[in-house]
């Protein structure tokens, strides 16, 4: 394919696709481009939960998990920005630390050992996270009951 052929292409994709692929591109850059990494707070949220010795975001890169992070966070990310999308950034992170905090709770329930590895590898399962926490919010447009109990916190 060639490269104007793939700009042409890039409109047609989803706010999620676009993020996968400004992903692959900035690793491709050895992440030197200038914009942030829009998992990074996704990131902090789940240091912040795991609580052990702090690895920066930087040397986690350098980790072979971080493969599967640069695969999964994006789509994440991109699920909370669709799915709250009036939110801060505040609350954004809120709801983001509260998903962390049950999804590493459901993994204690089956004895897998919290690490930045196994909470990674798992982190695809924050949408399931969130409707199993409040089934049906999301489908019936009820978002906005959770950002308000959020807010109050």
């Amino acid at each position: 394919m060639k490269v104007n052929d793939l700009i042409r292409e890039l409109p047609k994709l989803s706010q999620q696709e676009l993020a996968v692929v400004r992903a692959a591109v900035d690793h491709l850059l050895d992440g030197s481009s200038n914009t942030e990494d829009p998992t990074r707070s996704l990131y902090d949220v789940v240091s912040g939960a795991i609580g052990r010795g702090h690895l920066s975001f930087q040397e986690f890169h350098k980790m072979a998990i971080y493969k599967v992070w640069r695969r999964d966070a994006p789509a994440v990310v991109c699920f909370i920005d669709k799915t709250f999308p009036q939110s801060h950034k505040v609350t954004k992170t809120a709801i983001m630390s509260f998903l962390v905090r049950a999804l590493i709770d459901d993994m204690k329930m089956l004895k897998i050992p919290i690490t930045i590895g196994t909470v990674t590898r798992q982190i695809d399962q924050l949408p399931q996270v969130l409707d199993r926490c409040f089934p049906g919010y999301v489908e019936s447009n009820m978002t906005h009951v959770i950002v308000r109990a959020m807010e109050r916190k």
